[in-house]
């Protein structure tokens, strides 16, 4: 009778254990496992360093695909980002299975890249009687204001799977492209690897033809505050503003009237003064 019961009890316990282990996730990487209560319960993971997400954080730094899959994220923005997690999902396919689907990345300095991070996906989808598979990843910290989210496509056939991913070149991964569009208020700063926007600035007058970056992060830009009924000309502008990385407006200058108005151009000179054409 003492046997049953004991039996009873150890299998009570044993399901027990199982209920409390589906109700807590767990992350993985590198072989270690995270318990995510001990994350989200950590003192040092406040919102103190909080981050806006004006600039693009996370990049695909290296892909390993064929059979199995690995990856390494990489922190392109100006700042530490501490407190990483990542989800992973996959949309697409006849029949695709992912086991584990967050990992735990921890802290990445700015232009600091994460160790190896193997990821189990198997599956059936080439995109032939199906939309392609589709992988998400999304990041998360306590320090960013909003999730980033990479995505990229790939074949798949059991483990194995060829993704259509890219590598930047070192050229293109070190040069950037400011762009205004035109009759718009906003400024992009694009990432020539992959196009996507890293930082943005919002104005309340349309954009003019002259816009430049600044050493110290700030851009100058030539706008159109209002129209000038004396100056109807391609070109035309009439205002100067500055704007800091941070978007907040530094200085302004209005330089149009019945007599003169200024057009096309600017140049920033070296002592920082400003050289305009009117």
């Amino acid at each position: 009778m003492n046997l049953r019961l004991l039996k009873k009890c150890f299998t009570f316990i044993i399901i027990f254990i199982l209920m409390g282990l589906s109700l807590h996730s767990v992350s993985i990487i590198d072989g270690i496992n995270i318990n995510q209560d001990d994350f989200l319960n950590n003192d040092d993971n406040n919102l103190y360093g909080l981050v806006q997400n004006d600039e693009k954080f996370f990049i695909l730094d290296e892909v390993m695909d064929g059979f199995g899959f690995r990856i390494k994220i990489k922190n392109i923005g100006g700042h530490e980002i501490n407190s990483i997690v990542m989800y992973i999902n996959i949309t697409g396919g006849i029949k695709t299975e992912l086991p584990v689907n967050q990992f735990w990345i921890g802290s990445l300095d700015g232009g600091e890249t994460s160790s190896l991070i193997e990821i189990m996906i198997s599956g059936f989808g080439l995109g032939i009687l199906t939309k392609k598979p589709e992988i998400t990843f999304k990041f998360e910290s306590p320090h960013l204001k909003e999730p980033e989210i990479i995505s990229l496509t790939a074949r798949l056939i059991g483990r194995i799977i060829l993704t259509d991913w890219e590598k930047p070149s070192e050229e293109e991964s070190n040069y950037y492209t400011l762009f205004g569009p035109e009759y718009s208020t906003n400024i992009y700063l694009l990432n020539n690897s992959n196009k996507e926007i890293v930082h943005s600035w919002n104005s309340d007058y349309i954009q003019g033809l002259g816009l430049y970056l600044l050493e110290n992060g700030s851009i100058a830009r030539l706008c159109l505050p209002y129209v000038n009924q004396q100056f109807i000309a391609g070109g035309v502008a009439g205002r100067v503003e500055i704007f800091n990385w941070e978007g907040n407006l530094v200085w302004e200058f209005n330089y149009s009237n019945d007599r003169y108005c200024l057009h096309h151009d600017i140049e920033v000179l070296p002592n920082g003064n400003i050289l305009m054409i009117a």
